[in-house]
């Protein structure tokens, strides 16, 4: 995107300002309910299945997403609604298969859970892995924000980057998990209703309605074959349904910042409860994100003039028209909503996160025996040095802002391909964990580095050979995923054959570490 002068109206600008305000009003009012250090970083484990719900999808809903849906419709059509049909299969993985684990144990950070199958290194490898990820994610998430919206108010990306940086911290570092959760859910009913006003203003002044953009939909949607044996088709039902059902069985089930929103809730219904209005909520977000681009796609062909030069060919501008549109396109006020609502989807990402990382670290690494646990739980020491923590990665996450690497691809495959390659490898230790009872740590390190390796050659062997045409990234995670299961129960199997039972942990309570 080419920096252009700021065109919005002064109205626009008192919608974001009204916007930013109330997010730190409400991670202050939040921040007044926390007394320990467990109200910090789960809430009192007493937050509504709903609230939760709605948390978990503005927390994996980015700005990344809110951009890269649209593009992906324009660029490339609507077949990755295909994943939709994973939906079931999933919530009843998740629910009835993954919560019953996660929430078996009173515990803040899930890497907890692995030290009671696979001993404290697998517990610091998964924790330094998922710093790792979600720092790259929120880094990613800042830097499309701060690009998008660098067109819109003209102000220079790096400006942006620290500034949305800073404005997240606060309200976050003051309210802990409450804020965070809190404002997740403004946000998300925020992003929600700017793009539902926008699919319903290019409508209206475009002169379609709400059956010509199904039709048109279903259209592109059978287009994507069922099944293709070929590494390198980019989209095929099979493959998306299944990359994407992988996906959220893998995010909810090894992921701190999903998991940590299922350890707000009360029990394992409850977090069930959660997950499945997070499903809906998230099924419905995609449809309105996918209308916006079939709805751009018929405005622009009725006035393609509308269009600089450089923007018409639509599939390889895919990700620019709707940064376009936002600006040129929408009328005043209306502009500062839908801006405010992609700053809504860059923030609740990043205050999740910042969440989640400083939870982890101090969970994790520096109170890590049962009695600093106990003496840091009930202190103000304890919550202001998750307060400090919370500063520093948000200032690491800024700094990394300034320089996310360039991966080929639109901002959806970008995102898969940056971050799906530890992703599965991570999942496949707490599958590991959960249902071999013959795992080891051995068995769980010589897994990992295989479901690693295979990650990684499926989502950059094309390099490596030369070839121009890398395998779908579609297929990143269920090769990491299987390859990391796979070889971990294979090796447990050997290891118990020739040595007996090599496991040297056992259920039950975590370890003093």
């Amino acid at each position: 995107m080419t920096a252009e002068s700021s065109t919005i109206s002064a109205l626009d600008w008192l919608v974001i300002a009204v916007y930013v305000a109330t997010m730190i009003l409400m991670g202050w009012r939040a921040g007044r309910k926390n007394k320990t250090l467990e109200d910090y970083f789960v809430g009192g484990r007493n937050v509504s299945s709903f609230a939760a719900g709605i948390s978990l999808l503005a927390t994996l809903l980015s700005s990344i997403s809110y951009l890269s849906t649209p593009g992906e419709v324009i660029a490339n059509g609507t077949g990755f609604c295909w994943e939709l049909v994973a939906v079931p299969v999933v919530f009843v993985v998740v629910g009835y298969f993954l919560v019953p684990h996660i929430m078996a144990l009173p515990v803040n950070s899930a890497y907890e859970l692995l030290e009671t199958r696979l001993g404290p290194q697998i517990r610091t490898l998964a924790a330094c892995l998922f710093v790792l990820i979600r720092l790259l994610w929120m880094a990613m998430v800042l830097h499309t924000c701060a690009t998008a919206t660098a067109v819109f108010t003209g102000f220079p990306r790096e400006w942006l980057v620290c500034g949305l940086g800073v404005i997240t911290l606060i309200y976050t570092t003051e309210g802990g998990i409450r804020a965070v959760i809190w404002t997740d859910v403004a946000q998300f009913f925020i992003l929600l209703g700017g793009a539902v006003f926008t699919v319903l203003f290019l409508m209206h002044t475009g002169g379609f309605g709400a059956g010509q953009l199904a039709q048109q939909a279903w259209e592109s949607a059978r287009t994507v074959p069922a099944i293709s044996f070929d590494p390198t088709q980019r989209i095929s039902v099979l493959n998306i349904a299944f990359s994407a059902g992988l996906w959220w069985i893998a995010t909810c089930g090894s992921d701190q910042v999903a998991m940590q929103r299922f350890f707000t809730t009360r029990d394992a219904p409850a977090a069930r409860r959660s997950f499945l209005i997070n499903l809906i909520a998230n099924a419905v977000t995609m449809l309105v994100l996918t209308a916006i681009g079939l709805a751009l796609l018929n405005y622009y062909a009725l006035h393609p003039q509308l269009l600089p030069e450089n923007l018409r060919d639509l599939r390889s501008s895919g990700d620019k028209i709707f940064p376009h549109y936002i600006i040129h396109g929408l009328p005043a006020g209306l502009s500062g909503l839908v801006i405010a609502a992609l700053f809504a989807a860059a923030m609740s990402s990043l205050s999740s996160g910042f969440n989640s990382i400083s939870t982890v670290l101090t969970v994790d690494f520096f109170q890590r025996g049962a009695a600093a646990k106990a003496a840091m739980a009930t202190s103000l020491t304890g919550r202001r040095r998750a307060q400090v923590l919370t500063v520093i990665v948000g200032v690491l996450v800024i700094g990394a802002g300034f320089l996310v690497p360039f991966v080929h691809g639109n901002f959806f495959e970008k995102t898969n391909r940056l971050l799906n390659p530890l992703g599965g490898p991570l999942f496949g230790l707490f599958a590991l964990a959960f249902f071999d009872r013959r795992a080891s740590p051995f068995s769980a390190w010589s897994a990992f580095l295989i479901g690693s390796a295979a990650a990684f050659f499926i989502a950059y062997g094309h390099i490596l050979m030369g070839s121009e045409k890398p395998f779908s990234f579609a297929w990143i995670m269920p090769a990491s995923i299987t390859a990391t299961i796979a070889f971990g129960i294979l090796t447990s199997r050997i290891l118990s054959v020739w040595f007996g039972n090599p496991s040297a942990t056992k259920r039950g309570k975590i370890s003093d570490g």
